[in-house]
């Protein structure tokens, strides 16, 4: 009856067949016999499934499904696609097309399915591995295609490190800690510290604070007395029997109250139009005399670059909570040290809108290339798994600076081709790298193993040191 007609046509011409005669007459078990010929010939055997159907192949298959899962506003595309279809069925019978119904031409390596708007969509198998098949993450947010870089081939070769062969600094005379202080701040910048409180305190009272530079250096030290003898309540350093001479006896505590309320590094009360957007705004000229300072201080071979918490428990929106900190709660700020721990340029994180350049490689790669700018080429710059990724190593190499730090394996280009050994088939002490010019990836087993990149140290320049151990109570093995 429906020869040579694909499935779904057949499947909506029996259903109204059997609609509309078991309207028109009552189904008896003489008119079912007639209907199915007696049960002796079936009309349904001569009709071959598979003559029109094309083949879908299982790569295909699992792109439209991965397809239908990305967006929320496609799972029911479906649903959707069948109850347009169940509406379409005509009222009457329509006779069978005489001639077979034929897919359209559909290219090698693709297949289409029909969207909830109607339109055909082309799904290319050969390109799903290389490109993000739906639109939006599974957080809402628009996911880019990936872009082509170059393969990197990881290769189990020799690497030759870099020199590291930096000029000692020359030893200076020890100077007083008043002198070191004034470096950063000096007496003309303690004036203006002056000259600004008492400005806000004119203008807040309508009455004169009288303030002197004198004081304001004398506030600054209590400050520092303070950092370096904490005490659980401000007014116990000037209580009796907890009161600290160091500070009780250069200023009163209604003296020093009434000044640190009034304390202002600039003269408004409104950010002029060049800090428009800037949080910091109120302490920029204090930050900017301290930048200064730490970019005139010699440059070493070796730095390392981390990040840093400025205890502060105020209101401010930069305000952070970083976990498995000393101080977790406070500003964070990025610091560049040499390796005696002396800083030598810092940028505190204002958030997401912080910018520091080359954006398009993360925020911990432009943190390093931003703070490295003051670095002479050829130095040599140790961070941690927060700021590693291979492409800051590649671009570390393009500027002439070497490069070094622990990174996470998923943070890894192309990381099929690494065969490292799982850390159970790892002696203590073992070394593995591998190779792609200009970086080395090398895995050290220790209690734990531990990944790392560099563009300058490989795993062929170790040394001994002792671990305590179960057995021996202490053995020797190899670190890099």
């Amino acid at each position: 009856m429906f020869e040579h007609v694909s499935r779904p046509e057949y499947a909506y011409g029996m259903a109204a067949f059997w609609l509309l005669h078991s309207l028109a007459a009552p189904l008896t078990d003489n008119y079912i016999s007639e209907l199915l010929n007696n049960g002796d010939v079936s009309e349904i055997e001569d009709f071959d499934i598979d003559e029109d159907d094309f083949d879908l192949e299982p790569n295909i298959l699992f792109a439209l499904a991965a397809e239908e899962d990305c967006s929320s506003e496609e799972q029911d595309d479906k649903q959707d696609v069948i109850e347009d279809e169940s509406s379409s069925i005509p009222e009457s019978v329509v006779e069978p097309p005489e001639a077979p119904i034929i897919p359209p031409s559909i290219p090698s390596g693709q297949t289409t399915r029909t969207s909830r708007q109607g339109r055909s969509v082309s799904v290319s198998s050969s390109t799903q591995r290389s490109r993000v098949i739906c639109g939006r993450s599974s957080r809402g947010g628009a996911v880019s295609t990936l872009s082509t870089t170059r393969r990197r081939v990881w290769k189990q070769v020799p690497f030759e490190d870099g020199p590291h062969n930096y000029m000692p600094i020359p030893t200076k005379p020890v100077r007083r800690p008043v002198d070191y202080f004034r470096d950063y701040f000096d007496d003309d910048f303690i004036e203006k510290i002056s000259h600004c409180t008492n400005l806000y305190y004119l203008r807040s009272t309508g009455r004169e604070l009288k303030c002197t530079s004198t004081e304001i250096t004398k506030l600054l030290a209590i400050h520092i007395i303070m950092g370096c003898v904490p005490y659980p309540r401000l007014p116990m350093y000037w209580r009796a029997g907890t009161k600290l001479g160091l500070i009780c006896n250069i200023m009163s505590r209604d003296r020093y109250l009434t000044l640190r309320n009034a304390l202002h590094v600039v003269e408004g009360d409104s950010a002029p139009d060049s800090e428009k957007g800037n949080v910091l705004w109120k302490v920029q000229p204090m930050i900017d005399k301290v930048k200064d300072t730490c970019n005139k201080l010699e440059r070493v071979g070796f730095y390392s670059i981390d990040e840093q918490m400025i205890p502060f428990t105020g209101r401010c929106k930069l305000r952070q909570v970083v976990k498995n900190k000393p101080r977790p709660v406070g500003l964070k700020n990025f610091v560049m040290t040499t390796s005696e721990g002396l800083m030598l340029d810092f940028a505190i994180y204002e958030g997401a809108k912080t910018m520091f350049g080359e954006s398009n490689l993360g925020l911990g790669p432009s943190v390093i290339l931003s703070l490295a700018k003051s670095i002479p080429p050829g130095s040599c710059v140790y961070h941690d798994r927060y700021f590693t990724t291979v492409p800051l190593i590649e671009e570390m190499e393009k500027l002439n600076l070497h490069s070094t730090g622990t990174i996470m394996q998923n943070r890894i280009p192309d990381r099929a081709t690494i065969k490292f050994k799982k850390d159970s088939a790892m002696r203590r002490g073992e070394c593995q790298q591998f190779v792609c010019e200009p970086t080395v990836l090398v895995k050290w087993k220790d209690n734990k193993s531990v990944l790392l990149a560099s563009n300058c140290t490989g795993a062929s320049h170790t040394t001994s040191v002792k671990r305590w151990d179960k057995t021996s109570n202490s053995e020797e093995i190899r670190r890099l």
